[in-house]
This record gives C-alpha cells, structure tokens and sequence, in this order.
C-alpha cells in the first residue's frame, strides 16, 4: 500500500515529469471498483479482524488522503473507486482503538497479503 501512496504522492509533489503517466496508469490499474470491491470483501470475511491491522490500514488511508489532496481528474477518480476500502478501514478502526489497553507501538509484517497485493 506504501507504494502506491508513494506513486499518488509523487504525482501530486510532480505533476509533469516523464514518469506522471506510467504512475497514473498503474494506479488506475489498481484502484478500480472491482478490485476495490473485492479488497473490501476479503477484509471482512471472517477471521481478518486482525489483518493488516494498523500498518497496512494507516497506509490505504494516507492515500485515501493524498488522492483527496491532488486537485486532477485522473485523482478524484481514483479517490471515489477507493471510498468504499476506506469507508471498511475506517469501520475495522472504529472497532478496535476502544479495545486497546495500552499504545502498540511495534509493527507487524508477517500477514498473508497486502491490502491491494
């Protein structure tokens, strides 16, 4: 998910160098409302309360913000097809901050696939 929110950022930091295109087009080949759709149905089956859980979830949200921030089409298009992940992350966090004892402060790697993998 870093990576993408790299690419959105480097988009909206460099919106004319040679590489804006391949960037948009490989974010565009992701972020599409069936791959959105089917991101949003394995993150709540049952058995993933855990998944990606924070890392993974703070990434996709800091694109949802860095696509909300760069002022393109090509942007607010992308940003409107990933709604629906958000709209679960942020439901998935919802749940579970009010559960937490105590700040965790280490990150966890080991999960089955990334959000978007």
């Amino acid at each position: 998910m870093h990576g993408r929110w790299l690419l959105a950022r480097l988009i909206r930091a460099f919106p004319n160098p040679s590489f804006a295109t391949d960037a948009v087009a490989a974010l565009k080949a992701n972020l599409t409302p069936a791959r959105i759709a089917g991101e949003v149905a394995y993150l709540n089956a049952p058995g993933r309360e855990t998944f990606e859980r924070p890392y993974g979830l703070a990434w996709l949200l800091q694109l949802g913000a860095e696509l909300r921030e760069t002022e393109t089409r090509d942007a607010a298009l992308l940003s409107a097809a990933l709604k629906p992940l958000e709209a679960a992350v942020v439901a998935r966090l919802k749940a579970w901050l009010p559960k937490l004892a105590y700040p965790i402060r280490e990150g966890e790697h080991a999960q089955p696939r990334s959000l978007l993998g």
